[in-house]
């Protein structure tokens, strides 16, 4: 894999020169993918995230579909740029009815994957529950899907950070209109509303020209308190 940016050999000058050679691209260029081989490992990254309670309460769907992405061009506004990037991307996240009323995906995360003992889940589920409760409120849908909707969002973090390192440029998707979006993808059969809703959405590609400015950011000094 070849990096979009200089390579040194101290591994925090090469974090920091991914971070600084990443920019939120608005014009990608149509007639470049990503390898099939890059796209693992960005995927990878993301598989890679953390997550609260190790529940990992995201999906990725890969809008390959030509007819889906005209879609969301027309009912969801996504923009002709971001349109006809090499990929895209939409992290989904688990509804308050997955993660609060059915223990099924807590099962499956704790049992199948993290290989906890079956016969004390429902302890576990049941202490889960009162995090919710405490923390959310288990009446209120909206809070618990934005907690796992948080999740997601460090998930595509980590997979634009891992672009960055290999010169592939990332644009979150966030002026969307999601109810569209929404719709879009559980019409193509790909999202059932009930169990899962639309996190964010991100574009991956190359840029089709050079950024007009340099990348800039507060201090430090403007941003950190120490107490």
């Amino acid at each position: 894999m070849q990096s979009g940016h200089d390579i040194t050999t101290d591994p925090k000058e090469v974090f920091l020169a991914a971070m600084r050679f990443r920019r939120a691209i608005k014009a990608f260029d149509p007639d470049r993918r990503i390898p099939a081989e890059d796209f693992d490992y960005l995927l990878e990254a993301a598989r890679l995230s953390p997550s609260s309670n190790g529940l990992e309460p995201w999906n990725i769907l890969v809008i390959e579909s030509p007819e889906l992405r005209e879609r969301l061009h027309l009912e969801a506004l996504l923009p002709q740029a971001q349109l006809r990037a090499s990929h895209i991307i939409a992290f989904t996240a688990k509804t308050a009815k997955v993660l609060a009323e059915d223990s099924s995906h807590f099962r499956h995360m704790n049992v199948d994957v993290r290989g906890y003992p079956a016969d004390d889940i429902e302890q576990r589920f049941t202490r889960f529950r009162s995090f919710l409760a405490e923390k959310l409120g288990l009446e209120n849908d909206r809070a618990i899907f934005d907690y796992a909707a948080r999740q997601a969002y460090i998930a595509m973090a980590n997979l634009c950070t891992a672009a960055a390192f290999i010169g592939v440029e990332s644009c979150p998707l966030e002026g969307l209109v999601y109810s569209a979006a929404e719709q879009a993808l559980a019409d193509a059969g790909q999202l059932d509303l009930k169990t899962d809703r639309l996190a964010v959405m991100v574009a991956l590609g190359y840029r089709s020209e050079d950024p007009h400015r340099d990348q800039v950011r507060r201090e430090l000094s403007e941003i950190v308190r120490v107490v």
